[in-house]
């Protein structure tokens, strides 16, 4: 005879098989970055993860959609707070962007990286002059020298590792910005 425990375990089961699973898209986003000195030689580096926010989610979903194309830049911003989903620390605001940082993609980015699911992006900073308090730095889609008063114009933001980040003139800051898409 049949317990009434092992009677629901399989009809638990028997329900189970009918469900319908779910697959998951995340984006995981890597920023590396590299301050040389006028001479060539590496002076402070590092790698971090980053906060892919929700507008930037909704801009891949466009994409899958037929969306247009951004055009992408780099800002550099002063903040240390670590990037939130969706709220004012997923963007560079208007008081911590640092002045003359945003930079346009080096020729040939955005591209693929190691593998297909990546996106690369790269931005290339030569210092003509003291530029401190370098804390993190947001992918964006637009070119204005100014720091943003929402997140409509972010895709991502990370803060950097080893900050603040202090460069002099002759200094050059690379950036190397991979977003990558997995399916779970």
């Amino acid at each position: 005879m049949l317990s009434l425990t092992k009677f629901a375990d399989a009809v638990v089961r028997m329900l189970s098989r009918g469900r319908s699973y779910r697959d998951s898209l995340e984006l995981v986003g890597e920023v590396t970055w590299e301050l040389c000195g006028a001479d060539g030689l590496v002076k402070r580096s590092g790698k971090v993860r980053n906060r892919v926010i929700t507008n930037g989610d909704n801009y891949i979903a466009g994409l899958m959609r037929g969306g247009s194309c951004w055009t992408y830049r780099m800002k550099l911003d002063s903040s240390s707070t670590a990037p939130n989903k969706n709220d004012a620390t997923s963007y560079t605001t208007v008081a911590n962007y640092i002045p003359g940082t945003v930079k346009a993609m080096e020729a040939t980015w955005p591209r693929a990286g190691a593998s297909d699911n990546i996106t690369q992006f790269k931005g290339i900073w030569n210092f003509v002059g003291v530029c401190s308090n370098i804390n993190s730095a947001s992918l964006v889609d637009n070119a204005t020298d100014a720091g943003e008063a929402d997140a409509t114009h972010t895709l991502a933001r990370a803060v950097l590792s080893g900050i603040p980040i202090n460069a002099i003139a002759g200094d050059q800051l690379t950036i190397t910005w991979d977003i990558q898409c997995q399916g779970a």
